[in-house]
């Protein structure tokens, strides 16, 4: 097409492949760079077949209530106590700092955080509580609890966390709350989506880092969620290299475990999964199928 047929009238409305080729092939020699069969090429969460490639834009998502957070606290604990790889945790909503420790304490020492926050603690617990605080003082886990934070906030943030103390992954809590959500106009909400989460993705392939970040998805009768819970805002997913769904059923009886499974609702590099997990319902965390 020449230089005036691309004046015409309704051009704008499609483009040529000849646009997108050179990014393509781009993508294409990165592959093959950086094979993703290189195990550096990814960062462990201690749940199986759940490994983050560095330079991702990952999603989290789940209906609400499902622990979310406490999930992507437990690779939290995975990566910073287990591993000893430095983290950097975000939390724009209503959780501070102080939020954090608790229910990684609740984590580490397997008591449920409900009799942690009401104090029904026995003897040995307090003693627990004392060890794994101690324990989790000596960590490399950093927490920005700046409510309905800028990106040009966390920009700051997250190159000095990654800079100047290595940390290798970020989690961003309650993406519903960054500013620039809470502000928009609901005929902007798209393009405001595929433009922040671009930003997102494009700071952690300069900082070659996982980045997951929480969102929570309609409540839809409890069904098995997929990329169809994104279809007003499918700018989400299409930015994003892979979204995992959290998924569980509601337990309303006295089991102690129930099954659960991380659902792979997109992967760029490769083949989705679904990835067993077990509920433990008194303690309220995930670990690996029938892990105690």
């Amino acid at each position: 097409m020449n230089e005036e047929n691309k004046e015409e009238p309704g051009y704008s409305f499609f483009t040529r492949i000849e646009a997108e080729l050179e990014k393509t092939v781009a993508d294409i020699e990165d592959y093959y760079k950086n094979n993703f069969s290189d195990p550096e090429q990814y960062l462990q969460t201690g749940f199986e077949k759940f490994n983050l490639r560095k330079g991702d834009l990952i999603i989290l998502a789940s209906r609400p209530c499902l622990g979310r957070f406490s999930f992507a606290m437990s690779i939290v604990n995975n990566v910073a106590m287990k591993n000893k790889k430095p983290v950097g945790c975000f939390s724009c909503g209503d959780r501070d700092a102080s939020s954090i420790c608790k229910q990684l304490i609740s984590i580490r020492t397997g008591i449920p955080l409900s009799k942690i926050l009401r104090g029904y603690l026995k003897v040995e617990d307090v003693k627990k509580i004392s060890k794994e605080s101690g324990n989790l003082y000596d960590s490399k886990i950093y927490i920005n609890d700046t409510p309905n934070i800028m990106y040009e906030e966390f920009k700051l943030a997250v190159d000095l966390m990654v800079n100047k103390i290595g940390v290798e992954l970020i989690i961003i809590d309650s993406y519903e709350y960054l500013q620039e959500i809470v502000q928009a106009d609901d005929e902007d909400i798209l393009y405001l989506h595929s433009t922040l989460l671009n930003k997102y993705k494009e700071k952690a392939r300069e900082l070659n880092i996982p980045i997951i970040v929480l969102m929570e998805l309609p409540i839809r009768n409890d069904d098995e969620p997929s990329i169809a819970d994104f279809k007003e805002n499918m700018a989400i997913p299409r930015t994003v290299d892979e979204v995992y769904f959290l998924y569980r059923e509601r337990i309303k009886d006295d089991r102690k475990t129930c099954e659960a499974n991380l659902i792979m609702g997109k992967n760029s590099h490769g083949v989705n999964l679904y990835i067993p997990l077990t509920y433990h319902t008194e303690k309220r965390i995930y670990t690996n199928y029938l892990e105690e």
